[in-house]
């Protein structure tokens, strides 16, 4: 009986002495940000076509967003769409996006139907080569890392 309270001692004031448990770090950085190019009038033939800036592919909107931030940007119908990230998410983060919403606005509706691209990673550079927005005109543009 003696030993076994030794022993249960001796564990517990090693145990109590053992360093605590490692956090895991919390995420440090971020917000992502992204330049946008908007081309109101070509259409990509492949993610790697980069659009002409000769006038040729329509005017061309260029918009800086961070983050979580909902841009009011016009993307009619047959636009090409363009971005590179210009600042990296938080630590951690798997991916990025651009998602587009049908209305001019970012909140999630049953009207507001939206689609995403993604950047090809997440260090600053980083691009979603040219894509043609599906189908109809878009009213409003977000980047979401997670």
């Amino acid at each position: 009986m003696y030993y076994t309270t030794l022993i249960a001692s001796l564990l517990f004031t090693s145990l109590s002495l053992a360093s605590p448990i490692v956090q895991r770090a919390k995420p440090t950085g971020g917000p992502a940000s992204a330049k946008i190019t908007i081309y109101t009038a070509y259409t990509c033939t492949s993610s790697t076509t980069v659009p002409p800036t000769d006038g040729s592919a329509g005017a061309s909107n260029t918009v800086t967003i961070a983050e979580a931030t909902c841009a009011i940007i016009s993307i009619p119908f047959g636009s090409a769409i363009t971005a590179a990230l210009t600042a990296t998410p938080k630590t951690g983060a798997p991916g990025c996006f651009i998602q587009i919403h049908t209305q001019s606005g970012c909140g999630l509706t049953l009207n507001n139907e939206y689609h995403g691209f993604p950047f090809d990673g997440t260090v600053v550079g980083s691009k979603v080569g040219c894509v043609t927005p599906p189908v109809i005109g878009y009213g409003a543009v977000e980047i979401t890392c997670g």
